[in-house]
């Protein structure tokens, strides 16, 4: 039988806090008291379980370094956890020189739990089971189920897919399954919690926690930055660039980012497409529209920063996005480019956005004006709209933020053991 769960806030970004009760704070401060006089012994333990294998890993590994920081502080340990499709990725090497212990999982569910259950049974302490994108959800949720010091907090990254195949899916895994034993769902905006909710998910137990950055990598860029970038990529300096990731055509709606360009090729207006991951689709889809030439495919990088130096503007181009707006989104702004985005709930803010994110319908013609307007700006109102990009992102979207409200989630789950 799933243990009764006490409702808390659902939305971190109009609440500082769990407000937990002095009793239970009482009770966590003991907690990490003994496991600090001990050594480490029966400590708690958050293993960061996921099944993200992108080649930029950068916005994770800066997540993974802000928990182990928060973790070490507190004498808890951190391990990490990933699939085999993460095996190859140069970011591995960031988690190794910060120290952070990396494991890899067997593929399969039952093979993911055995392994997990594994761990757990060599721990002396609690244990947080933080799963990401899913690969880890159900194997975790069936480990922790039978061990009363373990919680599962399931994070949600994006919307969820509407397709019947998915949405009954989904349905039976957020309606039934998570009511069994899920410490807390974890959205990174209210639309992907919204889209949880709708699926049946407990409201009590789903809760918002915005994506935060390191806003130090991604400083206001340089004019000597931007052609140091440019020159990298072989773009010229007077040139119009327009930057896309194109890691999946139909998710960030390549089509549209090829036709909003070919529109303005047609209006006299010769800028360059910088696709970033994109696929054969993109060519071909450019080569029909008449300005193959007009399209830069780069291969994916570590170094992302670079794209944003080197671009006029961000075109996010998706039909559907959970993010809130999406990492993609909330770097171009600190990094002082310009967005322009498809008019969708997962690319608004809460309150007024700044206001170099510019939202559009999703029609050619819409996104095309977007970008007109935006580089018809008198340059004195494009540096300011830059500023107070950067400035947003500092205030609203910084890791140390991020940190603090999922350390609240965290400390909910240990307090209920």
């Amino acid at each position: 039988m799933a243990r009764p769960r006490r409702p808390v806030a659902n939305k971190f970004s109009a609440s500082p806090g769990l407000y937990l009760s002095f009793a239970r704070r009482l009770r966590l401060t003991a907690m990490q008291a003994a496991a600090r006089d001990s050594s480490g012994t029966g400590a708690p333990c958050v293993f960061w379980l996921s099944e993200y294998g992108g080649s930029y890993g950068g916005g994770a590994v800066a997540m993974v370094k802000r928990v182990d920081h928060y973790c070490r502080e507190r004498g808890w340990r951190l391990e990490c956890g990933y699939t085999s499709i993460a095996r190859e990725q140069a970011w591995l090497a960031d988690l190794a020189a910060a120290e952070i212990p990396v494991a890899f999982a067997p593929d399969g569910r039952r093979a993911k739990a055995e392994w997990l259950a594994e761990k757990l049974d060599r721990l002396d302490g609690p244990a947080i089971l933080h799963t990401h994108f899913a690969g880890f959800d159900l194997a975790a949720l069936a480990v922790s189920r039978g061990r009363p010091n373990t919680a599962t907090i399931w994070h949600v990254h994006s919307f969820l897919r509407r397709d019947p195949p998915h949405l009954a899916r989904s349905i039976l895994k957020y309606g039934w399954l998570s009511r069994r034993g899920v410490s807390r769902i974890v959205c990174v905006s209210e639309v992907a919690a919204e889209s949880v909710r709708r699926r049946g998910g407990p409201a009590a137990l789903t809760t918002v926690v915005a994506n935060g950055i390191e806003t130090e990598s991604f400083a206001l860029a340089s004019p000597e930055q931007r052609q140091a970038a440019r020159a990298s990529l072989g773009l010229a300096e007077a040139e119009l660039v327009l930057l896309h990731f194109g890691w999946e055509w139909k998710v960030k709606g390549g089509a549209l980012f090829v036709e909003a360009l070919a529109r303005l090729h047609a209006d006299g207006v010769a800028a360059r497409g910088l696709v970033v991951a994109g696929g054969e689709e993109f060519r071909r889809a450019a080569d029909r529209l008449g300005i193959g030439e007009a399209l830069l495919i780069a291969p994916p990088s570590e170094d992302v920063r670079r794209f944003y130096d080197a671009a006029d503007l961000l075109l996010a181009t998706s039909p559907a996005e959970g993010g809130g707006p999406p990492l993609a989104v909330v770097e171009a702004l600190s990094c002082g480019t310009g967005v322009v985005a498809t008019d969708i709930p997962g690319h608004r803010v809460a309150g007024r956005p700044p206001a170099a994110l510019r939202l559009v319908p999703a029609e050619p013609g819409a996104v095309a004006a977007g970008v007109r307007a935006a580089i018809a700006a008198p340059a004195d109102q494009r540096r300011a709209e830059a500023a107070e990009g950067h400035r947003w992102v500092a205030t609203e979207r910084n890791g140390s933020l991020w940190m603090r409200r999922m350390g609240e989630v965290y400390t909910e789950a240990l307090a209920e053991l």
